[in-house]
């Protein structure tokens, strides 16, 4: 391995609240670091702080997360709770405490590596003693007021206590008070106080009428339908297609197809969370995909992330090329994952880990290891050293589903290769690096980041081209193939900031040396296609910028990325040659209070990206490059958040 050549990167990220500016810009609190959307970043984190009218601090509160992850927690005694390792994006926050009015819910525009905190002030329920013969009335539900002060501070005063409850009943009334599922009660205003000596069969009864009642008529059925359901997720009704002239946008050529996808999460005990997601579309190419994850709650010594995901692709269209590829009409992918962040003391940590992949096309199982080590000698100074191997199956981006729209897609496109005697080799890169993040002030972050990587057997993707004697690729098929080994190094410098109210931005800027080397598979490659593979030595030049601004008039939310590499592969009268171009990636996402439930938010998602990957700090820089004419992909339709 050579010496690292350079330094690099990154980040910063400052959190714009819904309703002001990020909360450590006000109160002083340490900002994190973190990089431009379309690479992986720092997590971020968002924390709550629950008070009564009176503004004592009230623990036991439940409050629940719904985003790109699904996360539930318990405040402590100083009415405080936090979610930690957040991906970057929207997270619907709720809060219920019993006997309190349950508080609407709060939409948080989450950045990279940012820090939200909010206050919620919750009202309690008025209290008035009934017998079970009343229980059947219907209860009026009482709005809770959301009041967002960026400006909590972290040291928070110890709470009063809980209110103390001197007499305790023990017959069996009680008991099945105590014992009844959550849902049935949870947003009753009214709290039900048996007479002595109450018959249970009268009780069970009473209660039967009350939970009837209460779901008496369509409309009471629909609110109630994610106000009292005790998980909390997300639904999407989405349509997408690809494109790569306007006059395909609104023809059979975009195979615009349906997605249907479901997200469900809930606390698994006291120490962590789970959540399961499916999707699935219909069209030519049929598949669905299914994942289960557990995420421990942090702060603790240890916060593991495990998982698994499966996915399915099946064929079903008449091209030759794709029938040719898909021989026996389905393709499927499993992968298995599990992380560990370990605090070693509140400077030190550790973070390490594993994927293991095993692909239907594919004879070997890839095994992808991961470790970094993270310090904070001072406040506001953050550094981190990291070595990683990556194994990548060509096509894999079918299967593992990407958060580069929040959302998730499953597999619509078909493939087939170009080198190895028809065989997919799966590329590897070992990546090492190392970054230094200052914290300049209470908006502002530089970041820097020197890295080195070898990456064997580089992919390389062609659309809508041909490859040699085989027919021109279409917007649904692609070919994959082999453009040699290389070794890269290189160093990124990267600024983010608030710019305005509700607008923040950033820009990095990469320099990098690669050394080509050549194999009998990249040979084969620039046989079918001239200078696809490449030879020698080349520097690469990278700008990235990114913004993401909230219109709060409207509720509307807008992120916008352009990356422009002096490396791209582009397809010219004499073959392939690398040349400045540039990729986007656009998200609009509008807020439909109109249609809200009780506990719901309803938003329209539209997204257009020419971007083929997501970029990761531990992958190849080539990865991206060496995609020939990736088609635009549209992604619209609804999202509903519970």
């Amino acid at each position: 391995m050579n010496a690292f050549s350079g330094l690099v990167v990154l980040t910063a990220v400052a959190m714009v609240g819904i309703t002001g500016a990020p909360a450590w810009a006000s109160s002083g609190e340490e900002p994190s670091g973190g990089r431009p959307a379309s690479r992986q970043a720092p997590a971020g984190s968002i924390v709550s702080y629950v008070r009564d009218q009176a503004g004592r601090p009230l623990p036991g509160a439940v409050v629940s997360a719904v985003g790109r992850r699904i996360v539930t927690s318990v405040t402590d005694e100083r009415g405080r709770c936090e979610f930690d390792a957040l991906p970057a994006g929207d997270y619907l926050v709720r809060v219920h405490r019993e006997g309190f009015v349950p508080a609407t819910s709060l939409l948080v525009l989450g950045g990279q590596g940012a820090s939200s905190t909010w206050s919620f002030v919750l009202k309690r329920q008025p209290e008035r003693a009934v017998t079970a013969s009343e229980v059947r009335r219907s209860s009026a539900v009482l709005t809770a007021s959301i009041v967002p002060t960026p400006s909590v501070s972290a040291a928070e005063p110890e709470p009063a206590g809980a209110d103390d409850e001197t007499s305790h009943d023990h017959g069996e009334v009680a008991w099945r008070l105590k014992h009844l599922k959550r849902h049935i009660l949870k947003d009753a205003t009214t709290r039900i106080v048996f007479e002595e000596g109450t018959d249970p069969q009268a009780f069970d009864e009473a209660v039967a009428r009350m939970f009837a009642t209460r779901r008496s008529g369509p409309a009471q059925v629909v609110a109630s339908l994610f106000s009292e359901f005790p998980l909390a997720g997300q639904v999407n009704l989405l349509t997408t297609g690809a494109f790569d002239s306007p006059e395909q946008l609104v023809s059979a050529g975009s195979l615009a197809r349906g997605v249907a996808m479901v997200s469900l999460g809930a606390a698994a005990g006291r120490s962590g969370d789970w959540a399961v997601h499916g999707a699935m579309t219909q069209g030519d190419v049929a598949s669905w995909m299914v994942s289960g994850s557990y995420l421990s709650r942090a702060p603790a010594t240890h916060v593991y992330d495990v998982g698994m995901s499966y996915s399915v692709q099946r064929y079903d269209g008449a091209n030759p090329v794709a029938l040719a590829a898909v021989a026996d009409g389905s393709r499927y992918a499993g992968v298995v994952y599990a992380f560990d962040s370990w605090t070693l003391n509140e400077r030190v940590s550790v973070q390490y880990g594993a994927r293991y992949a095993t692909y239907g096309y594919i004879e070997e199982s890839l095994f992808s290891p991961r470790l970094r080590l993270r310090v904070t000698p001072v406040d506001g100074l953050r550094l981190s050293v990291g070595a990683s191997r990556r194994a990548l199956a060509p096509g894999a981006e079918e299967f593992v589903p990407s958060m580069a729209l929040g959302t998730w897609l499953p597999p619509e496109r078909t493939f087939s290769p170009i080198t190895g005697g028809g065989q997919f080799v799966p590329a590897r890169t070992e990546h090492f690096d190392f970054s230094a993040e200052r914290d300049l002030n209470a908006s502002t972050v530089l970041g820097v980041r020197a890295f080195y990587q070898q990456s064997t057997d580089q992919i390389a993707t062609l659309f809508g081209a041909d490859a040699g004697e085989r027919p021109a690729a279409n917007l649904g098929h692609y070919y994959v193939g082999t453009a040699g080994d290389v070794d890269a190094s290189g160093w990124t410098i990267s600024l983010r900031r608030v710019i305005a109210r509700r607008v923040r931005g950033s820009i990095d800027y990469t320099v990098a040396t690669a050394r080509w080397h050549e194999t009998a598979l990249s040979r084969e490659l620039s046989a079918r296609v001239p200078n696809l593979a490449r030879t020698g030595v080349e520097r690469l030049h990278d700008v990235t910028t990114s913004i993401e601004t909230e219109l709060p008039v409207t509720e509307t939310r807008v992120f916008a990325l352009y990356r422009i590499n002096t490396g791209y592969a582009s397809a010219g009268a004499d073959g392939i040659e690398p040349s400045v171009d540039a990729r986007f990636d656009v998200q609009i996402t509008q807020s439909l209070p109109f249609m809200n439930f009780a506990n719901a938010q309803w938003e329209m998602l539209l997204g257009v990206r020419n971007l083929f990957r997501d970029i990761v700090d531990e992958g190849s820089i080539y990865d991206e490059l060496l995609v020939v004419r990736p088609p635009k992909r549209v992604v619209g339709g609804l999202t509903l958040r519970f």
